[in-house]
């Protein structure tokens, strides 16, 4: 369990823990699997693109219906841990993002199977087009 108390980018070094990758493009769900070609090169790509990033404080609260519903529009990706994480004494088991361009994002938590309660918010280095992940 990982624990960042001090704001600091821990968030790549959860990589390690993901299990698989779920991408959503306008609701249509493909999964893709740890050793699998397009899994390896989203990781990478992942680390190229959020390298220098900061997790902080969230003022992102996430309601578990509309987040699902959201997801029908747009692209998101969803990692997707083997065994439960927990960040600033907030813990999940897979982590939601929309795939746009922006200069940090709201990691949506899925904790107990619902996308419910505080976000983690990761500031990028720099502005990021999130959409070329996948």
């Amino acid at each position: 369990m990982i624990v960042d108390n001090n704001y600091s980018n821990e968030f790549l070094s959860l990589l390690k823990d993901i299990e698989s990758i779920d991408v959503y493009d306008d609701g249509k769900k493909k999964t893709l699997n740890h050793g699998e070609e397009a899994f390896n090169s989203i990781i990478d790509n992942i680390k190229e693109n959020f390298y220098g990033s900061r997790i902080e404080p969230a003022f992102g609260v996430s309601l578990h219906d509309l987040t699902v519903k959201e997801m029908e529009k747009g692209k998101w990706m969803k990692l997707n841990f083997s065994s439960q994480k927990e960040v600033n004494g907030l813990p999940f088991s897979s982590l939601l993002f929309q795939q746009e361009e922006c200069y940090g994002l709201n990691l949506i938590r899925e904790y107990n199977n619902k996308f419910d309660g505080r976000c983690i918010y990761l500031s990028l280095n720099g502005l990021k087009d999130l959409s070329l992940l996948y």
